[in-house]
C-alpha cells in the first residue's frame, strides 16, 4: 500500500495573562481555651498534644488553641507507635482526611483531593506543575519530625493553591550543641505480606560546634496487594445488544452498582535519599541546606474479575444481569496506569530566631513524571501498544517573612513570595505501554505526537496583624497581592505518516 503523509496538524500560540489579586480577611474569634480544646477531643482517634505550637496557620510560633483554623498535629512519636508506613497512612489518622485506594493513592480533605492542597516539606511546594498532584510517595516518611495540618482556606497567606488547606511537613534534624561531638545512628529493617520491604538506614551527626550534617536512605516496595475495585451500572438491554450469560449473579453494591473486579495487585518501589547540612552563624541565627532524591515506579498487575463464563474469567463484553440489564465490561479498565517519577529537591534555609527573620530559596526539578496506558487492550495480560504521557517540571521558590511581636496587643507578620513554575508534556506511542522507552516510530518520529508546555511567573506580597484585647479574643485581619503571569503556552500536534 502507497504510504502518504498524515495532514500536519500544528497550534501554536503564545499566552500571556497576568493578574493582580487582592485578598482580604478579617476574622474575630471569642473561644475560650476550654472550648477549642472540647470541640478537638471529639475525635478519638487524633493524635493529642497538650500546648502544641504550630507554625503554619499564621506563619507564627503560636499556641495551637489560639489559632484562627483548624490544625492537627502528627508528630514523630505518632508515627512510630503506629508503625506508619507512609505519609498519606500519617495524616489519615487525622479527622477529615480520606485516603484513596488507587496505586500511589491521594488525599482528600473535606471533599478536596491533594490537588487543592498546598503541601510543604521543608518550605518547598510540592506540588506538580503539571496538574497540582502531589506525589505522596516521594516523602521519606521516616525521616519525618512533625506534620501540621491546617484545614480550610489559607489564601492570605500561602495563596490561592490551599484551598482544602496546607500541609507542612518538617523533617528531622539535630541541633549543634556546644562544643560537643556527637553521632547519632538510626534505622529499621521492616519485611511483611506480598514481598513488602520497608527499611530505613541514616545518621545525624555534630562535626563541631557549629555544623551539623545528616543523610538517610529508604526504600519502601510492595509486589502488590488487591486494591482499587471496579463497579458499574446496568443499562438496558436493546434488541441489538450482544450479551453473555454468566455462571453466576454478578455481585451488587449497596447503592445499586455491580462489582465487576480490581485492578488487581498494586505495586510500587520507592527509594529515597535525603541529607542536611546546618551551619550555626550567631546565637539563635543559623543556615541550612538539605536535598531530596526520590525514584518511584508503580504498577498494576494481575487483574482480577468477579464474573466468569463456562469457569472462565472475562473482562470484556456485556454481562447479562436479567432479562432486561446488562452491564458492560472493557479490559482497559482492569488495567490502570505504569508511573515513572524522579525529582531532585533543594533548600537553603536562613533563620535569625532573635530577630524573627526567615528567608527561603529552593529548588523542586522533576527530571522524570508520567505514566504509561494500554491502547485497546484485549486481554488482562496485555503487553501490546499503549501511549506515554511524560511532563517533567520545575518549581523555583523564593520566600521571605519577618514577624514583629512586641507591638503591645498586636503581634504583625509580613513577607513576600516569588515563585515561578515550568512543564514540558510530551505524548509518545509505544510498542510495549508496560516499557516507557518502546517508542514505535511507525507514525510519528520517535513516536512523538503533542507536545504541551506552560510557565507561570508569580510574586505575592502578604501582610497579617493579629490583635488580641485579651487571652479569649483575637482579630485576625489579612492583605495579600500576587501579581500572576502565565506565559508561554504551546499545544502543538506533530505531522506523521500513514499507511
Amino acid at each position: 500500500m502507497k504510504k502518504g503523509k498524515r495532514k500536519k496538524t500544528v497550534t501554536s500560540f503564545k499566552q500571556t495573562n497576568t493578574s493582580k489579586i487582592m485578598l482580604f480577611s478579617m476574622i474575630l474569634t471569642a473561644m475560650s481555651a476550654s472550648i477549642v480544646y472540647a470541640a478537638d477531643t471529639n475525635v478519638a482517634d487524633e493524635p493529642k498534644v497538650s500546648h502544641t505550637i504550630t507554625v503554619t496557620a499564621t506563619r507564627t510560633m503560636e499556641d495551637i488553641i489560639k489559632t484562627p483554623s483548624a490544625v492537627s498535629v502528627v508528630t514523630d512519636k505518632d508515627i512510630e507507635t503506629r508503625r506508619v508506613d507512609t505519609v498519606t497512612d500519617a495524616l489519615q489518622m487525622l479527622p477529615g482526611v480520606y485516603k484513596s485506594q488507587k496505586a500511589n493513592g491521594g488525599l482528600q480533605i473535606r471533599g478536596f483531593d491533594s490537588t487543592d492542597i498546598l503541601v510543604l516539606l521543608n518550605g518547598v511546594p510540592m506540588n506538580n506543575t503539571f496538574n497540582n498532584g502531589v506525589d505522596w510517595e516521594a516523602i521519606p516518611v521516616h525521616s519525618i519530625e512533625r506534620i501540621e495540618l491546617v484545614r480550610g482556606p489559607s489564601s492570605s497567606l500561602y495563596g490561592g493553591r490551599g484551598v482544602a488547606g496546607v500541609i507542612n511537613i518538617q523533617t528531622k534534624q539535630q541541633q549543634p550543641k556546644q562544643s560537643v561531638k556527637d553521632i547519632h545512628w538510626h534505622g529499621q529493617i521492616g519485611y511483611g505480606s506480598h514481598g513488602t520491604l520497608n527499611n530505613e538506614l541514616g545518621f545525624d551527626a555534630q562535626v563541631s560546634n557549629r555544623i551539623t550534617v545528616g543523610m538517610s536512605a529508604e526504600q519502601r516496595k510492595t509486589d502488590g496487594y488487591p486494591g482499587f475495585f471496579i463497579t458499574g451500572r446496568a443499562a438496558n438491554i436493546s434488541p441489538s445488544t450482544v450479551t453473555v450469560t454468566p455462571d453466576n449473579p454478578v455481585p451488587q453494591t449497596k447503592d445499586g452498582s455491580y462489582l465487576l473486579g480490581s485492578r488487581g495487585d498494586k505495586s510500587f518501589n520507592n527509594k529515597n535519599l535525603s541529607a542536611y547540612v546546618t551551619m550555626k552563624l550567631r546565637d539563635r541565627e543559623s543556615l541550612t541546606y538539605s536535598y531530596l532524591y526520590t525514584k518511584n515506579r508503580y504498577a498494576y498487575e494481575n487483574p482480577m474479575s468477579t464474573i466468569t463464563v463456562n469457569g472462565a474469567p472475562i473482562f470484556s463484553g456485556n454481562v447479562k444481569i436479567n432479562n432486561q440489564k446488562y452491564v458492560a465490561l472493557r479490559t482497559s479498565r482492569y488495567l490502570g496506569y505504569d508511573g515513572l517519577k524522579e525529582y531532585h529537591a533543594h533548600n537553603l534555609q536562613y533563620k535569625n530566631d532573635k530577630n524573627k527573620l526567615q528567608v527561603t530559596f529552593n529548588i523542586l526539578d522533576r527530571k522524570k513524571d508520567g505514566f504509561s496506558s494500554p491502547s485497546n487492550p484485549n486481554t488482562p495480560n496485555y503487553s501490546g501498544p499503549g501511549d506515554d504521557s511524560f511532563y517533567p517540571g520545575k518549581t523555583i521558590n523564593f520566600d521571605a517573612q519577618k514577624v514583629w511581636d512586641r507591638m503591645g496587643k498586636h503581634s504583625v507578620v509580613a513577607g513576600i513570595n516569588w515563585k515561578k513554575e515550568s512543564f514540558e508534556q510530551k505524548r509518545r506511542e509505544l510498542t510495549n505501554w508496560r516499557n516507557h522507552s518502546s517508542f514505535d516510530s511507525t507514525t510519528y518520529p520517535g513516536g512523538l505526537y503533542e507536545i504541551n508546555k506552560g510557565a507561570t511567573n508569580n510574586l505575592a506580597l502578604f501582610v497579617q496583624d493579629t490583635y488580641r484585647p485579651n487571652f479569649n479574643w483575637a482579630i485576625y485581619t489579612g492583605l495579600r497581592i500576587d501579581r500572576f503571569k502565565k506565559f508561554m503556552v504551546k499545544v502543538a500536534t506533530l505531522s506523521g505518516v500513514q499507511n
